[in-house]
């Protein structure tokens, strides 16, 4: 997993200065700004009291900013000048650009402080420099090109640490690496387990176009004879084939296995549609519009636990019978407007 650079906050010295630099070397405009004060700050910062202006630019990427603050109350220190390269912590920030060789000519001709001399690594043109704050900026060729309204992409940040192999751990931890490391070692057994259910997929794929079938020829003037939908429920002897079946998933040699958790998935859509039923004939009842209807549907279907709720209604309708009480079972019969 490819961990994206959105973001980068920098404290300065002055905001004007670092504004006008990261504008007219690199081209990175200005695309707003604003004093942060008072409670929700002082929140978020932790910090008594605290006021700071904020200035933010962007490159050529939509989701990415580069902030700079600089802090009134308590004042902002000088901190990036006296520290280097090696010392523990964030220590500098990765730019690229189209041609490095002609950029260094252009910040030697303006004087740009720290600016070293080219360095080639893998054959490739590096340097660096510093920023009015003393921050200290690796410039290199562009991974892809910069649009000709910039002059400069923010490519990443540099950070020293006391062990590599923590923070190496730490950083799979804060990317999803492992998890997705843990997917990865698991693919062929999630594709076995998927072909293995494939003729119960099939079959819930082609039970779902029959029931959006019957719903469209329901609303078709002139259509009868169906039972109405709401009353509908699954044989009641098939409880036994999904207790067998369920029972079978677990004790039964591995080919019998496999029919059994494609008999258990097929049982489980019926008694989820079952749910389903129940949930249609109560809105029924209660004359909930067609926009509540729809809420409650989608609801259940991007909702885990609603959808495990609709399933036990399903399952337990056998016993509990759900649609006698109250007042009454809806009339059984077809209504083509669905009421």
């Amino acid at each position: 997993m490819t961990m994206c650079l959105n973001q980068i906050a920098i404290i300065v010295e002055n905001a004007g200065n670092s504004v006008a630099f990261y504008e007219s070397l690199f081209g990175v405009p200005r695309v707003g700004g604003t004093v942060f004060k008072g409670k929700v700050p002082a929140k978020v910062q932790a910090l008594p009291d605290p006021r700071f202006i904020a200035n933010w630019h962007m490159d050529d990427r939509d989701f990415f900013q580069l902030e700079l603050f600089q802090y009134q109350s308590p004042q902002s220190r000088s901190f990036a000048r006296q520290r280097r390269p090696w010392d523990i912590g964030y220590s500098r920030m990765a730019m690229e650009v189209n041609d490095p060789v002609a950029f260094h000519a252009t910040c030697a001709r303006r004087s740009v402080p720290g600016l070293s001399s080219i360095k080639s690594i893998d054959g490739k043109p590096y340097f660096v420099l510093h920023d009015p704050n003393g921050v200290l900026l690796e410039v290199g060729p562009a991974s892809r090109p910069v649009p000709s309204h910039l002059r400069a992409r923010f490519a990443g940040v540099g950070l020293s640490v006391p062990s590599l192999d923590v923070a190496l751990q730490g950083s799979g931890a804060l990317t999803g690496d492992d998890a997705v490391t843990a997917l990865a070692a698991d693919r062929d057994v999630i594709v076995d387990s998927l072909f293995q259910l494939f003729p119960a997929l099939v079959g819930l794929t082609g039970g779902a176009l029959v029931l959006v079938n019957l719903g469209l020829l329901r609303r078709m003037r002139g259509f009868g004879g169906a039972g109405d939908l709401q009353l509908w429920r699954v044989p009641e002897g098939f409880i036994w084939l999904l207790i067998a079946s369920g029972f079978a998933t677990v004790v039964a040699p591995d080919s019998l296995s496999i029919a059994a958790r494609n008999l258990l998935v097929l049982l489980l859509g019926g008694y989820f549609c079952q749910g389903l039923a129940i949930v249609s004939y109560y809105l029924g009842r209660l004359g909930a519009p067609r926009a509540v209807r729809a809420v409650v549907y989608v609801f259940v279907f991007i909702q885990q636990l609603a959808a495990a709720v609709v399933l036990a209604l399903g399952v337990f309708d056998l016993w509990l019978n759900f649609r006698r009480h109250g007042a009454g079972p809806a009339p059984v019969g077809f209504h083509p407007d669905g009421e």
